[in-house]
């Protein structure tokens, strides 16, 4: 049944119902909206199409094989909608979803886990499983990764010849008092006239130590006549424009969607080919990544699509804080602002952006300078995700990856629902309503319209279409959208069910 994979833990029994109402019954000034048969019972009804025995609901559940047109007496829901009328049933169809995951392959995904194993290997050995599992089918997955890089340029220079025109070979270099060396060099530098906190300062190589205690790192920089401990090595060169901060090139896939599970040997086959280098231009990837997720929704308006970001760092190149020119946003402030713009959050159709970010322990330090804990979580915000999902590498690292997913599941689209296409006559919009009932109340009730999100009342919630039906706009809406606080009372109550009514008077 597909709607289990769309539901929150909490939500048992969501049951979505669509009573289509007979050409009769569409003129009738009112009408009681009808309910559908007892869990288990099949129901006799009272027309043709009736279905009879066991087989009917199960557990409050429809099945998205359930026949689609029954019909049935007037019974529970009497009491929501005025009036009478005769109804069918048509199976509930959750809004199908898409997405398209964007994975840093950075070369720092080879830092290793609590068991000595590279978090590349674990998000890989999660994300298959994640393809592979049965709560998976019926959704449509696109992967790209970041950052992709140019053919034929090295990953390591010594001078800008040996990046054949893709230069220049950058040095990772900072600032020492001539004749000294340095374990915490503060100022990084491209040459002299850069070191201008000290006087007299000269612009050298960083060289890479060991780890000190706790989560200490250690650099060190030496001018000549001086030199750094026996176990620092200076970093190589890395060729600038090795790294494509191309926008066009991120919203080309380099697994085109699919739907589980038939997509899955092909995405699977693409992560274990696939190996991780370069660095994180997360900027350019992410708008990329929005950019295919809008021409999908355009596409296919009758889906969700939504951004997953996969990552283990912040936006920077090989100098950090100096990215290639044109690898924008770079800001963290900025990618929370073009995710939650006209190309993500705000835009029509809507892109919500998830973000799991994996890390070690000591980058989830609170007095971690970076904080990357609070700027993932801010870029979740801005996505409409509410929170970032923060992997750490002390820990099951599959697992965790794992139950990541299956958030994303849950949140999407648990309480959007696809309007049905095949009711005979058309729909009139507005004759549709949303049906709520639980084991707690005594008999069903109609959450109200509020004809857009902005409309939506944080302590009455609501619902309203993806696209607005009526005058000036005369949209051509393909989803019912429930306000948060209506989606959280669904996800609330015990034995919710949720309904959708046709041919009944909307409840404003």
């Amino acid at each position: 049944m597909v709607l289990r994979r769309a539901c929150s833990s909490e939500l048992t029994a969501l049951a979505l119902t669509v009573l289509a109402a007979t050409a009769a019954a569409a003129s009738t000034a009112g009408c009681k909206a009808i309910p559908p048969p007892e869990a288990g019972s099949g129901g006799s009804g009272t027309g043709s199409g009736g279905s009879s025995g066991t087989g009917g609901v199960d557990g409050g559940v429809v099945p998205m094989d359930a026949p689609s047109q029954e019909k049935f007496s007037a019974g529970d829901m009497s009491m929501a909608l005025d009036g009478a009328c005769s109804a069918v049933t048509s199976s509930a169809k959750l809004v199908p979803l898409d997405l398209y995951v964007i994975m840093d392959s950075s070369k720092s995904m080879l830092d290793t886990d609590a068991n000595n194993v590279d978090k590349w290997t674990d998000l890989r050995n999660a994300m298959s499983s994640f393809f592979n599992d049965a709560n998976s089918a019926g959704f449509s997955v696109a992967l790209k990764y970041f950052p992709d890089e140019q053919d034929g340029v090295p990953e390591t220079c010594a001078n800008d010849p040996d990046c054949g025109g893709k230069g220049p070979c950058e040095q990772r270099k900072a600032c020492v008092a001539q004749g000294k060396f340095s374990m915490s060099p503060s100022q990084l530098c491209k040459g002299n006239a850069d070191c201008t906190d000290e006087p007299g300062s000269v612009c050298v190589p960083v060289q890479h130590c060991k780890m000190g205690e706790g989560c200490m790192a250690r650099n060190c920089v030496a001018d000549m006549g001086a030199s750094c401990p026996s176990d620092c090595q200076a970093f190589t060169g890395y060729c600038q424009g090795r790294d494509t901060c191309d926008v066009d090139t991120y919203a080309t896939p380099s697994v085109a969607f699919g739907e589980l599970p038939g997509a899955a040997n092909d995405l699977i086959a693409s992560l274990k080919n696939h190996a991780p280098s370069g660095y994180t231009p997360t900027g350019p990837a992410l708008t990329g990544a929005l950019k295919a997720a809008r021409a999908r929704a355009v596409d296919k308006p009758d889906h969700k699509v939504a951004v997953v970001l996969v990552t283990d760092g912040l936006p920077g190149g090989f100098i950090p804080g100096m990215p290639p020119p044109g690898c924008t946003p770079t800001d963290p402030a900025e990618v929370a602002s073009l995710l939650s713009g006209k190309m993500g959050l705000a835009g029509t159709p809507s892109v919500p952006t998830f973000v799991i970010g994996i890390f070690g322990p000591c980058d989830l330090q609170q007095g971690n300078t970076q904080m990357p804990k609070e700027k993932l979580t801010s870029w979740a915000a801005a996505g409409g995700t509410m929170s970032a999902v923060l992997v750490d590498t002390s820990l099951d690292v599959t697992k965790q990856i794992q139950d990541a997913f299956k958030s994303v599941q849950s949140k999407v689209i648990s309480c959007q629902y696809a309007i049905p296409k095949d009711v005979v006559g058309g729909i009139d919009f507005k004759e549709v309503n949303v049906v709520f009932s639980s084991d707690a109340m005594m008999t069903s009730l109609p959450v109200h319209y509020v004809q857009k999100k902005d409309n939506c009342d944080p302590n009455t919630g609501g619902w309203y279409y993806d696209a607005d039906p009526d005058p000036p706009t005369n949209g051509n809406p393909t989803q019912i959208i429930a306000c948060d606080k209506s989606c959280n009372d669904f996800k609330a109550a015990m034995g919710a069910k949720v309904e959708i009514a046709l041919g009944c008077a909307r409840v404003n």
